[in-house]
């Protein structure tokens, strides 16, 4: 059976809510949600928005309100770019702080295990006996295939340094 790595509270650093501070378009975060509401208000040109995501600082849960109030937002050209985003930012968050990226190296199949979540999480928590099996999932899991793609992205970097040498 294949083992996954579940998360979703605030308390795992593959989390959007966990607390990190990072520099991103040279801007400094506190977390990952902070960081992609931000960019959020940015691609829909809503700078007040996004200064207002700057101005919150640390706290997720209020970066994500503003989030979903920004003016002119657009469900289909927001699909088309939010997966990228989060993978520049998540990419960035883990770079930047050696501890987290050595937890990501050390672990696979992330599953975002957020019972709300149908896009970045599975759609069913940790406790749920049915989350042990793919197939039961209702939610995308964005967020974990994020994760993947950045520790593969990590993987890549190093292959490289070690293959010129040779």
């Amino acid at each position: 059976m294949k083992e996954y790595t579940f998360f979703w509270s605030s308390k795992k650093p593959y989390s959007n809510w966990y607390p990190c501070q990072f520099t991103y378009k040279d801007i400094k975060f506190y977390n990952s949600e902070q960081a992609y509401m931000w960019e959020k208000a940015l691609c829909f040109d809503d700078t007040e928005t996004a200064e207002q995501i700057l101005e919150e600082g640390s706290d997720p849960k209020r970066a994500k309100e503003l989030g979903r109030m920004v003016v002119g937002f657009n469900d289909v050209i927001w699909n088309d770019r939010k997966f990228q985003i989060m993978y520049d930012i998540v990419l960035e968050k883990f770079r930047q702080n050696t501890t987290i990226k050595k937890k990501l190296l050390e672990n696979s199949n992330f599953a975002e295990a957020s019972p709300y979540d149908l896009v970045w999480g599975v759609g069913l928590s940790e406790e749920d006996p049915r989350i042990l099996d793919e197939k039961n999932w209702t939610g995308q899991n964005l967020l974990g295939k994020v994760l993947e793609k950045v520790k593969s992205n990590f993987y890549a970097e190093s292959y490289n340094k070690h293959t010129l040498f040779l």
